[in-house]
C-alpha cells in the first residue's frame, strides 16, 4: 500500500466514514440522511489529509487534517450516551477544531510561518482543551443532556461554576475565532502567488467555524438531542470547505508541476547555462535566481558568464552569501555534482515547483555543463591573458625608469661634457659627436615615450591618437571619445591602431587615413581606414601580425579588409566585458 497513496486515501477516508456511522448510529436511526452525510464529511477529511500527506511539504497538515476526520467521527459517540463515550465526544470536539485549525496554518511550508501563528496555537490549547477539561469537571452529564448514569470525571460540581464557566469558554471561543482570523489575513496579505490564493477561502472558513462553535456552547445545542445534531451538521458541513479547497490546491500544484516542466524544457533552448537559468527565472516567477554549474575539469562552480565563484575541490555546494537566499543542489543522473540554483527564500513556499523544474531542466543542464568547462576555460584565459598585459605594463614602466635614469641621464652628462670640451678646444670633431649624440638622446626619448606614453596615462585612448594625429597633420583624422578603459586595454588597443597608422604611412601611399574608435553595448571597436593602395597582407613576420598577436591578449580579434586600388581597413574588436574600466 504504501506504493499506492490514493488507495491509502481511499481505505482511510472508507475508515472515517464508517467509524462517523458507528459512532453516531443511535442518532441516524431517526436522521438516517444526515448520518451519510456526517460520514461522507469524516471520509473526506480523512482522506484529504491522507492526499495531503504524499508530499513532504505538506506532510504535517495532511497528519493533523486526517486525524480532525477521526476527532470528528469520534465527536458523534456521545450518540450512545453510555460509558466513557460523552466524555470522549466533547474532547474529540475540541480536538477536531484545534487540528484542523492548526492543519490548515501549517500548510504548506509544514511549519509555522509567523510568532502570530504560534501565539494563537498555544492560545488555542489553552481555550479548546484546557477549557474542556475545566467545564468537564464542574459539570454533572445531566446538565449537559447526558444520562446521569454515564463514566464522567467530576471534580468539583457546583451549578453556579458551571454556569461562569460555560460563559467564559463560550466568550474564549469567539475571541479565539476572532484571532484566527486576524491570524489569516496576515497570511491573506503575505500570500501573493501561485495555489495559496485557493486556500484563502478555507482558512476563513475555519474561522467561521469557530463562530458556529462559540454559539453552539452558549445555545440549546447544550441539553437539546435535536438541535445538537443539527448544529454538528452545520459544523461538519462547513468543515467540508476544508478538505475540498486543500484537495484542490493539490490538484492545482500538480496542474502547475506540470505546466512548470513543460514551460522549462521549451525555453531551455538551445541548453546553455544562460538560457537555462533565464527559463528557471521566467517559470518559477524569480528575476534574483541565479545557476551555478560544476565544471568538473577546472574543479570549480562558475556562473552563467564562466566566472569562477565558490572553488572547490570536493564538488561541495557552495554556502549562501547571506542568510536571505535558498541554494538548491542538482545532481546528474549518475549522482554526481551538476548545478545549485541560488533561489529567493520565497521559492521554499512553492518547493514542489522549484524540484519539478529542476528535474526537468537537468537534461539541459547537463548539456550546458560542458559549456561551462569551456566558459571556465576561457575565463581562465582571460584572466592570465589580463595577468600578461598587467605583468607587460609593469615590464614597460620600468624599462621606461630604467632607460631614463640609467642610460639617458648618463648620455646627457656624456653631451654636457662634450659641449665643454668644445668650447675649450674649438674642435669640430667634438662639435659632430656632440651633434650625433643629442641626435641619439633624441632617438632615446621618443623611444622611451613610446614604451608608455605619458598623454595615454594621462589623456587616454582618445587623447593618445589624437596625440598621434598631430604628427601628421592633414593626413591623419581621429574620431573618438574621452571614455576611459582598462590600462592594459588602452594600451593594446593603442599600440595596435598607432602601429596600423604607420604601416598606412609608410606603405599605402594614403592621402588620408581616418582611426575610429566605437563602443558598443558588447564590444569596443577601433579602426584605421585609408585610400591607398589596398595592398596589405597578412605577413608571419609583418606588422599586423604584431598587432594580431598584441590585441588577443586581451581577447579580442582583428579582421583585415584590403583590395587593390580600393584602401586598406584594420579593425580590432574587444569584449566590453574586458575593456570597460574597473
Amino acid at each position: 500500500m504504501r506504493e499506492h497513496p490514493a488507495l491509502r486515501a481511499v481505505l482511510t477516508g472508507l475508515l472515517a466514514g464508517l467509524l462517523a456511522y458507528a459512532f453516531g448510529y443511535p442518532y441516524w436511526t431517526d436522521y438516517q440522511l444526515w448520518g451519510l452525510i456526517v460520514a461522507a464529511e469524516c471520509a473526506l477529511t480523512a482522506g484529504a489529509g491522507m492526499i495531503l500527506r504524499t508530499s513532504s511539504t505538506s506532510a504535517s497538515s495532511g497528519d493533523l487534517i486526517t486525524l480532525a476526520g477521526f476527532a470528528w467521527a469520534l465527536n458523534w459517540s456521545s450518540a450512545w450516551d453510555a460509558g466513557w463515550f460523552p466524555v470522549a465526544s466533547d474532547f474529540a470536539q475540541a480536538s477536531f477544531f484545534l487540528l484542523l485549525s492548526v492543519g490548515v496554518l501549517l500548510y504548506p511550508t509544514g511549519r509555522l510561518q509567523t510568532r502570530a501563528e504560534r501565539v494563537w496555537v498555544a492560545a488555542a490549547v489553552v481555550v479548546l482543551i484546557g477549557g474542556e477539561l475545566i467545564y468537564t469537571l464542574l459539570t454533572r452529564p445531566e446538565w449537559i443532556g447526558y444520562d446521569s448514569d454515564v463514566v464522567w470525571p467530576t471534580f468539583f460540581a457546583d451549578r453556579p461554576a458551571f454556569d461562569v464557566a460555560q460563559q467564559v469558554i463560550a466568550v474564549g471561543y469567539i475571541v479565539l475565532a476572532a484571532g484566527y482570523a486576524v491570524v489569516l489575513i496576515l497570511r491573506a496579505r503575505r500570500t501573493t502567488r501561485g495555489p495559496q490564493r485557493v486556500i484563502i477561502p478555507a482558512l476563513l472558513g475555519v474561522a467561521a467555524m469557530g463562530v458556529v462553535a462559540a454559539i453552539v456552547e452558549l445555545g440549546a445545542a447544550m441539553t437539546d438531542t435535536q438541535v445538537a445534531v443539527v448544529a454538528g451538521l452545520v459544523q461538519g458541513t462547513a468543515s467540508l470547505v476544508i478538505p475540498v479547497a486543500l484537495l484542490g490546491v493539490g490538484v492545482y500544484r500538480q496542474w502547475l508541476v506540470a505546466q512548470v516542466a513543460h514551460k522549462l524544457v521549451r525555453l531551455a533552448r538551445p541548453a546553455s547555462v544562460a538560457q537555462v537559468r533565464a527559463a528557471l527565472r521566467i517559470v518559477l516567477d524569480d528575476p534574483t535566481l541565479d545557476l551555478l554549474l560544476w565544471a568538473p575539469g577546472p574543479q570549480r562552480w562558475v556562473d552563467a558568464e564562466g566566472r569562477v565563484r565558490v572553488p572547490s575541490l570536493t564538488g561541495a555546494p557552495p554556502q549562501p552569501s547571506d542568510d536571505d537566499r535558498w541554494l538548491v543542489p542538482v545532481m546528474s543522473a549518475a549522482g554526481r555534482p551538476l548545478a545549485v540554483v541560488d533561489a529567493h527564500p520565497t521559492q521554499r513556499l512553492h518547493e514542489p515547483l522549484v524540484r519539478a523544474a529542476i528535474v526537468a531542466g537537468t537534461p539541459a543542464l547537463e548539456t550546458a555543463q560542458l559549456q561551462a568547462v569551456v566558459q571556465a576555460q576561457l575565463e581562465q584565459t582571460r584572466v592570465a591573458q589580463a595577468a600578461t598585459l598587467v605583468a607587460e605594463a609593469k615590464a614597460r614602466r620600468q624599462m621606461e625608469r630604467d632607460l631614463h635614469d640609467g642610460v639617458q641621464t648618463g648620455l646627457s652628462a656624456l653631451a654636457m661634457q662634450l659641449a665643454a670640451a668644445h668650447a675649450l678646444s674649438g674642435d669640430d670633431t667634438l662639435r659632430a659627436c656632440r651633434d650625433l649624440l643629442d641626435g641619439v638622446l633624441g632617438d632615446l626619448r621618443m623611444f622611451v615615450r613610446g614604451i608608455n606614453p605619458a598623454v595615454l596615462e594621462a589623456d587616454g585612448l582618445g587623447g593618445a591618437l589624437r596625440a598621434v594625429a598631430e604628427r601628421f597633420p592633414g593626413l591623419v583624422d581621429v574620431e573618438a571619445d574621452d571614455v576611459r578603459y582598462r590600462p592594459q586595454v588602452e594600451q593594446a588597443l593603442f599600440f595596435t591602431l598607432n602601429e596600423a597608422v604607420a604601416n598606412a604611412v609608410r606603405h599605402a601611399g594614403a592621402s588620408r587615413i581616418l582611426v575610429r574608435v566605437d563602443a558598443e553595448p558588447d564590444w569596443l571597436t577601433g579602426s584605421v581606414s585609408d585610400d591607398g593602395s589596398g595592398t596589405a597582407q597578412w605577413s608571419p613576420t609583418g606588422g599586423l601580425a604584431g598587432i594580431r598577436d598584441r590585441i588577443e591578449l586581451v581577447g579580442g580579434t582583428v579582421e583585415l579588409d584590403s583590395a587593390p586600388r580600393s584602401g586598406t581597413r584594420v579593425c580590432v574588436r574587444v569584449p566590453m566585458q574586458m575593456a570597460a574600466a574597473e
